[in-house]
C-alpha cells in the first residue's frame, strides 16, 4: 500500500491525537480498505464507503447508561480493537484521526441534524468533517443512523452530487448556515439533511453535546435501539425490534423477537461483544 510523505508539522492540534502507522494499518484492515492512499477526493470517498459498510452506527452503550468518550484513542479501542460500532461523535471522531494520520487536513464542525424534522430547529447533536484534499474541499460523514451519502461530497454550493443512490446539494441559509439537502432531480423537491456553521471544534468540545445526546430526557438516542450499516447498494437498520432493508428502491421490514436480537447484532451487523455468549448487559431493558 502506498503511503503519503512524512507527516508535516502543520498544526499541533491536528497532530497530537494522530494514530501510529500500526494503528492505521489495523484501522484499514477493520474497514477492509486495501486500495492506494493519497490525499484526493476519490480516495477519501473510497475510505468513507469502506467505513460505512464495515462499522455500524449503534447506540447500545447509551441505552445501558455506559458512559461514552470522545477521546479518539478510547473510541479506537472500542470500535477498531473490540469491533463494536458507535454513534456520530465516536465514529466521525476516529475517522477524522484516521484521515489526519493519512495526510488529510480535517476540521470538525458541530451540526444540526434536520432529517425528517422540517419545522424544528433541533439542538446540534451531530458531527461532520471538512476535509481538504489535493483536488478541493469535501465534507465527510460516517456517523448517522439514517441513510447518508456513501461518498464524501464536494463542499460547493448549488451543485447536485450523486452517490449512486441519491442526489444531494449544498445551499446557504441565513439562520442555519450551510445546509445539505437530499435532492430529487426530477421534481426539484429538496429535503433538509443537516446544517452546520464553520466554527471549528476539537475532540474535547464534543463532550457536552455528546453528554446531552446520552442523558437528556428529550434525546431520542437514549430511548430507542438504533443500529445501521450502509453497503454500496443497501441500507440495513435495526430500529427497536424492526429490521429494515432498503435496496434498489424497495423497502422491507421484519419484526424481530427480542430473543433473536443478539443474533441480528452479531450476524447482520457484525458487532463483536466481549464474552460473546452473554450480551444481555448491552441489550436495553424496556
Amino acid at each position: 500500500m502506498r503511503r503519503p510523505h512524512k507527516r508535516s508539522n502543520r498544526i499541533k492540534n491536528q497532530l497530537h491525537n494522530m494514530y501510529s502507522d500500526k494503528e492505521v494499518d489495523r484501522y484499514l484492515k477493520r474497514i477492509g480498505y486495501t486500495g492506494t492512499i493519497s490525499t484526493t477526493g476519490e480516495i477519501l470517498s473510497g475510505l468513507q464507503k469502506a467505513h460505512l459498510a464495515a462499522i455500524p452506527y449503534e447506540n447500545l452503550d447509551i441505552l445501558k447508561n455506559i458512559p461514552l468518550s470522545v477521546d479518539p484513542h478510547i473510541v479506537y479501542k472500542k470500535v477498531i480493537e473490540n469491533q463494536r460500532g458507535g454513534f456520530c461523535f465516536e465514529l466521525n471522531g476516529i475517522f477524522s484521526e484516521l484521515l489526519k494520520s493519512l495526510g488529510f487536513k480535517v476540521t470538525s464542525y458541530l451540526s444540526r441534524f434536520l432529517f425528517n424534522r422540517p419545522e424544528d430547529l433541533p439542538i446540534p447533536t451531530h458531527r461532520v468533517l471538512k476535509v481538504e484534499c489535493d483536488d478541493g474541499i469535501y465534507v465527510a460523514d460516517v456517523g448517522t443512523f439514517v441513510d447518508l451519502p456513501r461518498i464524501a461530497l464536494r463542499f460547493v454550493k448549488g451543485v447536485v452530487q450523486n452517490d449512486g443512490l441519491q442526489s444531494y446539494i449544498y445551499d446557504e441559509d441565513s439562520v442555519l448556515g450551510h445546509v445539505l439537502y437530499q435532492s430529487d432531480g426530477e421534481t426539484g423537491n429538496r429535503k433538509k439533511f443537516y446544517s452546520f456553521m464553520e466554527c471549528p471544534f476539537f475532540h474535547e468540545d464534543f463532550a457536552v453535546p455528546s453528554f446531552y445526546t446520552e442523558k437528556h430526557t428529550e434525546s431520542r438516542f437514549a430511548k430507542q435501539r438504533m443500529v445501521s450499516i450502509k453497503t454500496e447498494k443497501e441500507y440495513i437498520a435495526l430500529y427497536e425490534n424492526i429490521l429494515i432493508r432498503i435496496k434498489n428502491g424497495v423497502t422491507t421490514k421484519q419484526i424481530i423477537e427480542e430473543a433473536d436480537i443478539e443474533n441480528i447484532l452479531t450476524g447482520t451487523f457484525k458487532i463483536v461483544f466481549i464474552q460473546n455468549t452473554n450480551v444481555s448487559h448491552l441489550l436495553p431493558t424496556y
